[in-house]
């Protein structure tokens, strides 16, 4: 009797947390901002990736083959498989956040994303490498 009934009111209080959007006993975080914009941070990368491709395919064609555009053609071929499997990865970390640890693992995923569009983005703008490699330093 009294045992069903501390047993009830657990249920309804895990019930009740789940509402504030607090993570569940299986580190589910069903808040809402955050799955939404996490789940909208996922389609705009893959909007931005199929104009990449778009561009990478229109240049590739307009500069003819030559070897410089060869090799950023190849590096964005990369890049473009690199950074959805990372920001996929960040995305179920962000919305399975159970532990303090995870910002250390989000932190650390986060370089990949940064360093391979900025790596790509210093082959295709040679001459702009300085700048963008700052950019990058000031993430580490």
């Amino acid at each position: 009797g009294e045992e069903s009934k501390e047993v009830g009111a657990a249920a309804a209080g895990a019930e009740k947390d789940l509402e504030h959007g607090d993570v569940d006993k299986y580190g589910i975080h069903d808040h809402e901002f955050w799955v939404g914009t996490s789940s909208a941070m996922m389609w705009l990368t893959y909007a931005m990736l199929i104009v990449l491709f778009i561009v990478v395919i229109w240049q590739f064609i307009m500069f003819q083959f030559q070897t410089h555009v060869v090799a950023w053609t190849i590096g964005a071929c990369f890049v473009a498989l690199a950074v959805p499997l990372s920001l996929q990865d960040i995305h179920m970390h962000i919305i399975h956040y159970i532990s303090p640890l995870q910002r250390h693992y989000i932190r650390i995923l986060w370089m990949v994303p940064i360093y391979s569009v900025e790596s790509w983005l210093a082959l295709r703008f040679n001459d702009q490498k300085v700048y963008l490699e700052t950019l990058r330093e000031a993430y580490e």
